[in-house]
């Protein structure tokens, strides 16, 4: 069953110190969402960096970050999330290889092209795979250059070579980095639970989290 959650955000801009007269008063309908689970939290974001882990959500529908310092205080926050492209299923079709230049991914051509709007795998993105026979190959990697049958995988990136049976996931996601001003909050609405959300700050500040999804 589910609940009921809202996100509501007004912007006024004025001569007045009292916000009186404004030039814009804009106050948009509410997003209202049917959530089932909920995380609220309270935190110190460090400078080395503060991992909230999204592992109890299957599936996330809003997250909003609000930086508790003071405008005066001038502690920034750097959020850092992946969001989702998309997804296919490899069933019998993948073969993970190494090479000197990045090692490889690469299918048989009978499955889903990478490259396809389904999956939209991109260089300079991400992979995350599941189902591999090998638990090294289930992880998430960055992408260096991909085809229509094969992604190769940034030079950092090491892979467990194999001709995998195994019917295997790709995902391919976006890396993002958002900063945070004091008193300021950031809104999201795509945010991949595997990865988590890393939360780093200028100087060691509260912040407060809210959020919904499955």
């Amino acid at each position: 069953m589910a609940d009921y959650a809202k996100l509501e955000i007004r912007g006024t801009y004025s001569k007045n110190s009292d916000y009186s007269s404004p030039k814009v008063d804009l106050s948009p309908a509410i997003y209202a969402l049917t959530p089932d689970e909920y995380t609220h939290m309270e935190i110190e974001a460090d400078t080395g960096g503060t991992t909230i882990s999204l592992s109890h959500f299957s599936s996330i529908t809003a997250v909003l970050i609000k930086n508790n310092s003071s405008v005066a205080d001038n502690k920034t926050i750097r959020a850092v999330w992946h969001n989702a492209r998309g997804s296919a299923s490899y069933a019998n079709l993948l073969t993970f290889a190494d090479a000197a230049t990045g090692d490889t991914i690469t299918e048989d051509g009978s499955g889903t092209d990478f490259t396809a709007a389904a999956v939209d795998v991109v260089a300079g993105g991400y992979v995350r795979l599941t189902g591999a026979t090998d638990a090294a190959n289930n992880s998430t990697f960055l992408v260096s250059s991909t085809t229509a049958t094969a992604i190769t995988l940034a030079l950092s990136e090491t892979l467990t070579a194999k001709d995998d049976t195994a019917t295997v996931i790709v995902y391919s996601q976006e890396k993002n980095s958002q900063k945070i001003a004091s008193g300021g909050f950031l809104v999201l609405s795509d945010v991949v639970p595997e990865e988590g959300l890393s939360l780093t700050a200028s100087s060691a500040c509260e912040c407060e989290i809210f959020i919904v999804g499955t």
